[in-house]
């Protein structure tokens, strides 16, 4: 994973119309850190990608919701980088990019003059209801279905815990499911 400071403006644009199909791509988390962070792009992403939309990309131990501000087809502008120091995208969030160029274009202008981190200036230009948080909901699957069946009723290990606050939801959320059976078992 890179870390340096994101591309202008003008450079966005460009970028986004090269014919050559993206291999990575630049993220601005929203997150007080003043740069952005480079991302490698599974191959059935590369023709998916578009700035302006959200990627699902791990940071530190964790995972976070970043926006895309800049698609790039080699690391030729990383010459300190290579291909296997970079972490790969987890998942596109978007079909269409929440945030327009211009969007983009006046959202960096306001990170660079103020000094703020650009994915929190991305994070409060996004209309109220759209988060660039997003939370994983749990539902079984046949297979934990089956494995609920045949365990013991009293069984009380970590597995047999989630399985059935899962079973008893029906869809339930990692959150809340941490607050149910415990963050450990969770």
């Amino acid at each position: 994973m890179q870390q340096k400071l994101g591309t202008s403006p003008q450079t966005i644009v460009t970028s986004a119309a090269s014919s050559e199909s993206p291999r990575y791509v630049e993220v601005a988390v929203p997150l007080h850190v003043s740069q952005t962070f480079t991302y490698r792009l599974p191959e059935s992403g590369r023709e998916l990608a578009q700035i302006g939309a959200r990627a699902l990309v791990p940071l530190g131990h964790g995972v976070v919701t970043g926006f895309i501000v800049d698609l790039l087809a080699d690391l030729s502008s990383h010459r300190t980088l290579t291909d296997s120091e970079i972490k790969p995208v987890e998942q596109l969030l978007d079909a269409s990019p929440l945030i327009t160029p211009e969007v983009l274009e006046i959202t960096r202008w306001v990170a660079e003059y103020y000094g703020s981190p650009w994915g929190e200036v991305l994070k409060a230009a996004l209309p109220p209801g759209i988060s660039p948080a997003t939370e994983q909901l749990l539902t079984l699957t046949q297979d934990g279905r089956d494995y609920l069946n045949v365990i013991e009723s009293d069984d009380q290990s970590s597995l047999a815990q989630v399985l059935r606050a899962v079973a008893d939801a029906g869809e339930i959320g990692t959150d809340a499911l941490a607050r149910k059976v415990g963050k450990a078992q969770a």
